[in-house]
């Protein structure tokens, strides 16, 4: 399999842990990894690891051998650790190169390291996360785009995202969720589930026990569940997130807001979950974490969120459908 590594914000982790990774011959050894960034950024975080570059005409030679580069130049280094709209401006460069070898057939799937929202705001260019800026650059409707976090054990997919809470529960549509729920069984097929058992959250407490916690579950969560059944999905819910997420019952949990998933997730891997945005024309993930500016260029970052964000590509290429 052929992976871009868009190497995320230059002036976080994300390139160190992307020389990490490139370094590892295990992965070397089941997929072309072409990583996707700018060369001075790259060495800049190889000094951090003391780890030796060479850039060749095919690709750059790191510790334990060579995999492919795709350079993005940019017009200087953004300071390490510091937020900059440089910084944000790199970060979506080597985002869209990456994403145009996969429109070109250059390569099967798209990675990336971690973005700051901050950083690329300050650069004039309005971002949430990957999930909706990617809707937009690949012409696919925002409420048919989704985030997916992944980690051993636990798979879950959010209806809405990075938005207050009070403009989320506003924003929940049924046809929202009848949406999430069909990428998401999409994405359980694409990951080798023949037919995937989705289970779905409530929003409200005890998914409303029965309106006493409010109407929004029998509402605007129960219509998208049956239109989903009716459709072949097999899927449960709506019922309490409480109940939902410890109960691993299902192969990929559907949340209604931010938190709901990301801290069920985050408890079971703080920093080896994977973030996967379904309902695109290409695969794409990204790590579950942040920049971490305060330890980058030091050689300190852990690079296990990467590898689950890898394995979860090679899963759903490798496993059959």
């Amino acid at each position: 399999m052929r992976l871009a590594i868009a190497l995320g914000d230059p002036s976080g982790i994300g390139p160190e842990i992307a020389l990490r990774v490139a370094a590892d011959a295990g992965f070397r050894a089941r997929a072309a990894l072409t990583l996707v960034g700018d060369a001075e950024v790259l060495r800049a975080h190889a000094a951090g690891l003391g780890m030796p570059l060479e850039f060749t005409n095919t690709g750059v030679k790191l510790a334990g051998g060579e995999v492919g580069f795709h350079a993005v130049p940019l017009p200087a280094v953004p300071a390490l650790g510091r937020i900059s709209a440089e910084a944000g401006r790199g970060t979506l460069a080597f985002l869209d190169a990456a994403v145009a070898l996969a429109q070109a057939g250059a390569v099967d799937a798209v990675l990336s390291g971690p973005h700051n929202e901050t950083a690329v705001n300050s650069a004039g260019v309005r971002f949430a996360g990957y999930p909706g800026y990617l809707a937009a650059k690949l012409g696919v409707a925002a409420d048919r785009t989704f985030l997916m976090l992944s980690c051993p054990g636990l798979r879950v997919t959010h209806v809405t995202l990075h938005q207050s809470l009070a403009s989320a529960i506003a924003d929940l549509r049924t046809e929202t969720v009848l949406n999430a729920l069909r990428a998401s069984h999409q994405a359980g097929r694409m990951l080798g589930y023949a037919k995937p058992r989705l289970g779905v959250a409530g929003l409200n407490p005890h998914a409303g026990e029965g309106g006493l916690f409010g109407d929004e579950d029998a509402r605007l969560i129960q219509p998208a569940v049956d239109q989903a059944r009716a459709e072949g999905l097999d899927v449960e819910g709506p019922m309490g997130a409480d109940v939902l997420l410890p109960g691993k019952r299902h192969d990929i949990c559907v949340a209604m807001i931010h938190d709901q998933g990301h801290v069920a997730v985050k408890m079971l891997s703080p920093r080896g979950a994977a973030a996967l945005t379904i309902g695109l024309p290409i695969l794409f993930s990204s790590v579950a974490h942040g920049t971490s500016h305060d330890i980058a260029g030091q050689g300190r970052a852990e690079d296990a969120a990467l590898r689950c964000a890898i394995e979860v590509m090679l899963e759903a290429k490798e496993t059959p459908c």
